[in-house]
């Protein structure tokens, strides 16, 4: 039996139809399928370039952590360097003839300012000179009224002598000596490794 021309109308025109729909829908899916990858690309693109820029940042945060610490490390060698060095000169002071001299004139200075009892506080080795010092004190004519003690906060030697009734302490030790000098020991220190090219 032969198709009616109306049936075969509405069947071609609904063919027609599902034709340019399928048609429409692959253009729409393919204009999605382009328009998903422009913005996957330009999601990768961007990650891409935040990660760069974070990973500048981290080397560059690294760089100067790096230097930091370098600085640090090295002021910390040329601290222990200052101290070490200024260990070894004390222990070569104290072997020195001119140490006794030092504790002598030191004293005597120090005890020469106090009237009344005085208490002479020197370091533990430092008592094998307390009979020579006594005398020294003794033919000076000073107070006669002196003794000497040992007192272990005294590192390097020298004296403390404290005048309770003036309220004072004259303070004579190695230590106070090399506080008081300690930034020019520290320059003078600087300026010879620099001069030698051993820093910046």
């Amino acid at each position: 039996m032969n198709d009616l021309p109306l049936e075969t109308s509405i069947r071609e025109e609904s063919q027609r139809v599902i034709r340019a729909l399928r048609e429409k829908e692959a253009f729409e899916i393919e204009r999605m399928e382009e328009n998903c990858e422009t913005e996957i690309e330009g999601f990768r693109t961007k990650i891409e370039e935040d990660t760069r820029s974070r990973i500048l940042q981290e080397l560059s945060r690294l760089e100067n952590r790096a230097i930091l610490e370098r600085r640090k490390l090295k002021t910390r060698i040329i601290e222990d360097f200052i101290a070490h060095t200024v260990e070894e000169a004390v222990n070569d002071l104290r072997k020195s003839p001119g140490y006794k001299d030092f504790l002598r004139e030191t004293v005597l200075d120090a005890t020469g300012r106090i009237e009344g009892k005085t208490m002479v506080l020197l370091k533990g080795e430092d008592l094998v000179f307390e009979k020579e010092l006594l005398d020294v004190l003794k033919a000076s004519g000073r107070n006669p009224d002196i003794a000497i003690r040992e007192d272990d906060t005294i590192v390097w030697g020298g004296c403390i002598v404290p005048d309770e009734k003036g309220g004072r302490i004259f303070n004579g030790t190695i230590e106070r000596v090399y506080f008081r000098k300690s930034r020019s020991i520290r320059r003078e220190v600087m300026r010879i490794l620099r001069q030698k090219g051993l820093v910046d």
